[in-house]
C-alpha cells in the first residue's frame, strides 16, 4: 500500500467524520436554540444538513478511489512476482531466483533435488549431502551454490547411474549467531560455465553476483543452521 493510497484513506475517514457531525451537531444563530455556538461572539457558525451529506460523499468517493488504487496496484504486483525455483521434477529452464546470463543445452536434462528437505536443521562445521537425481547429461556437469542474493560456489556434484550427491560444508562462518538460514541452489553448467564455476572455486573469494553464461538452475532448498 503505498502513501498516496494511505493519504486518500485518511483524508476519506476524516471527511466522513466531519460530514456526520455537521449534520448531528447544527449550530443555530438564534440564542434561543437548544444548541450554543462552538465560538461566542459575532462571528457564530451555522451549518445545514446538506452540507453535511455533502462533506460525507466527497469522502466516501476518497475512501472508494484508495480501495480502487490499492486493488490495480495489488494485481500488478502479483503479476510481476517472480516464483522460485522447487525441488520438484524440472528441466533446464526452471526459473531462477536471481537472472542469470546464458542457458545450457536445450533438452539435456531433466532433473530433480530429492533432499534435504526444506526446514532441515543442520550443523554448521558438518554441513550437508545434497541428493538428486538426473538424466544422462553428455558434457555438462552439476554444481551446488550458496545463495544468499549472490552466489558462493560449494563444489561440483558426483553423478553415477541417474544419481548425484555433493556435500555443502561449511555452512556460513564461525561468527554467524546460531540458528540462522540457508539457501543453496543447483544448477546445470555447461563446459564454460563450469570453466567459471572451477576458477570461482579456487580463488579466496569464490562470491559472485551472477551466475556466469552456460549456467542454469533447478533446484533450490533452505535448511536451518542449527549446532555448531
Amino acid at each position: 500500500m503505498n502513501a498516496l493510497v494511505i493519504t486518500f484513506i485518511i483524508v476519506g475517514v476524516f471527511l466522513v467524520l466531519v460530514g456526520v457531525t455537521l449534520l448531528v451537531v447544527k449550530i443555530q444563530v438564534d440564542s434561543d436554540s437548544g444548541f450554543k455556538p462552538i465560538f461566542q461572539g459575532p462571528g457564530k457558525i451555522m451549518v445545514s444538513g446538506p452540507v453535511g451529506l455533502v462533506v460525507i460523499v466527497i469522502g466516501v468517493v476518497c475512501i472508494g478511489f484508495s480501495a480502487v488504487s490499492y486493488k490495480i496496484n495489488g494485481s500488478n504486483a502479483s503479476a510481476n512476482s517472480t516464483p522460485t525455483p522447487s525441488n520438484s521434477v524440472a528441466t533446464a529452464s526452471t526459473t531462477t531466483p536471481a537472472p542469470i546470463a546464458g542457458s545450457p543445452s536445450p533438452g539435456k536434462l531433466i532433473a530433480a533435488l530429492t533432499s534435504p528437505a526444506d526446514g532441515t536443521k543442520v550443523s554448521r562445521s558438518q554441513g550437508f549431502t545434497a541428493h538428486g537425481t538426473a538424466s544422462p547429461v553428455g558434457t555438462d556437469t552439476i554444481w551446488i551454490l550458496d545463495y544468499s542474493g549472490g552466489y558462493t560456489v560449494d563444489q561440483k556434484a558426483v553423478l553415477i547411474n541417474g544419481r548425484w550427491s555433493a556435500l555443502d560444508q561449511p555452512l556460513g562462518g564461525s561468527s554467524d549467531r546460531l540458528p540462522y538460514s540457508l539457501t543453496m541452489v543447483a544448477a546445470l553448467a555447461n563446459p564454460t560455465c563450469a570453466a567459471r564455476l572451477t576458477h570461482v572455486n579456487e580463488t579466496k573469494n569464490d562470491y559472485m553476483t551472477h551466475l556466469p553464461a552456460g549456467c542454469q538452475l533447478f533446484g533450490q532448498v533452505t535448511v536451518s543452521v542449527a549446532r555448531p
